[in-house]
C-alpha cells in the first residue's frame, strides 16, 4: 500500500473485503458462464438430434408409402406427404441445388442410412 491507504492500482480497492468480494465475484461470474454456454450447447445438440431424428423417420415413411403405391397415383400423393421444412418430387430431374456443405451432407447422409438404397 502506498501513503494515505490508498493501493497501488488505482482501480483496485484497498480494503481486504472489497478486494475478497471482487474476487468471489468474478469467478461467480466465470463459472455462471460457463455452465451456460455447456447448458446451451447440450440444449442445442439435443434439439438437434431430436429435429434429424424425426426428419429421418419421417421421410423413410413417406419414401415407403410412395413406393408401395401404384407409379400412377404416386405424384398425387406427392403434397400430402410433403412438410413446411421439405418438398417430396419425382424424377431424376430435381430443382434447386442440393446443399452438400458439412450440415446438408450430414442430413443427407443420415436420411440415406434412414430410407434404405432404393
Amino acid at each position: 500500500m502506498s501513503e494515505g491507504g490508498k493501493s497501488r492500482f488505482g482501480w483496485w480497492p484497498s480494503t481486504l473485503r472489497t478486494r475478497l468480494f471482487l474476487i468471489l465475484f468474478a469467478g461467480l461470474v466465470i463459472a455462471y458462464s460457463l455452465s451456460f454456454s455447456i447448458l446451451f450447447a447440450e440444449r442445442y445438440m439435443s434439439a438437434k438430434a431430436v429435429m434429424l431424428g424425426t426428419l429421418e423417420s419421417d421421410l423413410a415413411t413417406s419414401i415407403a408409402v410412395i413406393d408401395r403405391l401404384p407409379a400412377n397415383e404416386r405424384a398425387d400423393w406427392l403434397d400430402r406427404l410433403s412438410r413446411g421444412s421439405y418438398r417430396l418430387v419425382l424424377g431424376p430431374g430435381l430443382p434447386g441445388v442440393p446443399d452438400l456443405s458439412g450440415r446438408g451432407a450430414e442430413i443427407a447422409e443420415r436420411i440415406e442410412e434412414a430410407a434404405g438404397p432404393a
